[in-house]
Formats: structure tokens, C-alpha cells, sequence
């Protein structure tokens, strides 16, 4: 009777062990999905600190023994190297963290971006013709000219090729007093030096990550907006004007003390150039109050300081 006694004392007790045990692995394993969390906000509160070397620590040590996913990896390979080369600016131990992030994740949706970095890293440490051809081989960063039957080359920058109708665009664009310095086959031969220069300069600015910096890309798209708000004008509002010659013989009787006792056909053109801007600002005033009529639209003057 004492035997069976302790032979079920014995298997309560294996019992209990076993459920002690899968109960104990349940709740470490909880545990370090917190830990991991924690950690991965630690070492982000550790960079916006300032002490980017410890959160870079943190973030290695999150690796070797976090048993991350794959996202996770990602993002933290990724954000190693942004501190890299973001906050400390040493760009070979970033582009050593973006070459690893390509190596072991060829199909990270953060590729891109890295590719980008590359480029940038390789431009600073020097290496400018790595740079070029990574740049050549991001297709979403560098830039193709459509080469068509029968254009003639008139040069070529690595895998680029400039062709003499590109060369003729960027001639046809310049201003009329800069057309007249190129002006000859002479010209158009130093023209065509000038470009392949500004060219290569463009490409080491974009390679160097320029048109990623803040400043820069805010003066960037204010200069795409002032663009964009111009040529928005000029087609809902600019050819709508077409003074006839009694708008602008009214204008000018109605303004003849501003042309100094000048004939009509003296000061035609700065009549019509007057007349013609003081039509469009009416007419943006007529379009803007239509835009905030029909949007909603809130403006707190008050709240200007």
C-alpha cells in the first residue's frame, strides 16, 4: 500500500514538473516578445538621444540574439546604417549595412532607398566610379535618355548616350542672350563640352545624396510648385486673355497721365503688357474665390502671429 502510495505521490509530482515546465516556456517566451519591443524602443530612444553608437549596440545585440523576423531584420539593418550614415556620417560602415541588407534581403521593400544610400556612400568615401555604376544599375535613381532610330550620338557618359537631338533641346531652352555665346558649329561644339560638364557634375550631386537633403529638397519642390502654379495660370487663365485694340486704346485713355503725354502707338506694347497683367490677377481672384467656395476651406487670420 506504501508502494502505490508513493508511485502516484511520483507520477503527481512528473505531472506537476511537466506543467511547471510548459507554463514556464510559455511565459519566457511572452516574455522576450516584450523584451524584444522594449529593446527595439530603447535603442530608438537611445538615437533621438543622441547617443547613436549605443543604439547601434542596442540594434546589433537585437540581431545576434533576438531571433527577429524578417521585417524586423530589415528595418534594423536598414536603420543601423541611416545612423551610420545619417547622425555619425561614416559612410563605410553604412554602406557596409546597406550592402548587407541588399546581400541578405534582395527583395526587401527597402531596397530601394538602400540602393539610393549605396550610391551616396560610395561617392563619399571616393569611390565615384562604383558610384556611377550603381547608380547606372538603380534604374529608379539614375536617368535614361531615349535613344531613336537614326539620333546621332554626340556623346556618352558610361552607359548614357547623348544624342544631338537632346543637345538641340537643351540649346533651344537656353535664354536668347546665352544662345547668342554658342552660337556657330564652334559654338555648338563648346556647348556641347559645357553640357557633358554640367552633366557629370549633376550625376556626382545626385550620387552624393545632395538631392535627398532636407534643405535642398524643400527649395527643390518649392521651385516644382512655383512651375506647376505658373503653368496652371497660363492654361486656365492666360489664354482667356486676348485684348482687342479698343481694350487697349480704353486702357490707355484711362491712363494716359502714367506715358508721360506718349502716343498710343508709341507705348502700344507696354499698354498691352499692362493691360494683360491687371486682367490676370483679376481673374485669379475669380478663380481662387471659386476654388474656396467649392473646397473646404478654413482660414484662422487671427492665429497668425
Amino acid at each position: 500500500m506504501d508502494n502505490k502510495l508513493l508511485n502516484i505521490v511520483a507520477i503527481a509530482l512528473l505531472v506537476l514538473i511537466f506543467l511547471f515546465s510548459v507554463l514556464t516556456w510559455v511565459s519566457v517566451r511572452g516574455t522576450k516578445e516584450e523584451n524584444l519591443s522594449t529593446l527595439i524602443s530603447y535603442a530608438s530612444r537611445l538615437r533621438d538621444s543622441g547617443l547613436y553608437k549605443q543604439a547601434i549596440e542596442t540594434y546589433e545585440k537585437l540581431l545576434e540574439k533576438g531571433k527577429l523576423n524578417k521585417e524586423k531584420a530589415e528595418n534594423i539593418i536598414y536603420t543601423i546604417g541611416a545612423i551610420y550614415m545619417d547622425d555619425l556620417r561614416d559612410y563605410s560602415n553604412a554602406l557596409a549595412q546597406f550592402l548587407k541588407l541588399r546581400e541578405l534581403y534582395p527583395k526587401s521593400n527597402l531596397l530601394s532607398d538602400a540602393q539610393k544610400r549605396i550610391v551616396t556612400c560610395l561617392e563619399h568615401i571616393g569611390e565615384s566610379a562604383q558610384a556611377q555604376r550603381e547608380l547606372e544599375r538603380a534604374t529608379s535613381v539614375g536617368r535614361t535618355e531615349e535613344i531613336r532610330p537614326g539620333d546621332i550620338v554626340v556623346a556618352e557618359i558610361g552607359k548614357r548616350r547623348i544624342s544631338l537631338r537632346e543637345l538641340d533641346k537643351a540649346y533651344n531652352n537656353l535664354p536668347e542672350q546665352m544662345k547668342k555665346q554658342f552660337a556657330g558649329k564652334a559654338g555648338k561644339k563648346q556647348f556641347l563640352s559645357s553640357y557633358v560638364a554640367q552633366e557629370l557634375v549633376y550625376d556626382a550631386a545626385v550620387r552624393a545624396g545632395l538631392d535627398q537633403e532636407p534643405e535642398i529638397a524643400e527649395t527643390i519642390e518649392n521651385i516644382k510648385k512655383q512651375i506647376l502654379l505658373q503653368e496652371y495660370y497660363k492654361r486656365n487663365i492666360g489664354k482667356e486673355i486676348k485684348p482687342t485694340e479698343s481694350d487697349l486704346r480704353l486702357y490707355y485713355d484711362a491712363h494716359k497721365d502714367e506715358f508721360e503725354g506718349k502716343g498710343f502707338n508709341e507705348v502700344r506694347e507696354t499698354v498691352k503688357q499692362r493691360y494683360t497683367e491687371e486682367k490676370i490677377k483679376e481673374k485669379e481672384q475669380e478663380l481662387l474665390s471659386k476654388m474656396l467656395q467649392s473646397q473646404d476651406v478654413k482660414i484662422y487670420p487671427d492665429s497668425v502671429r
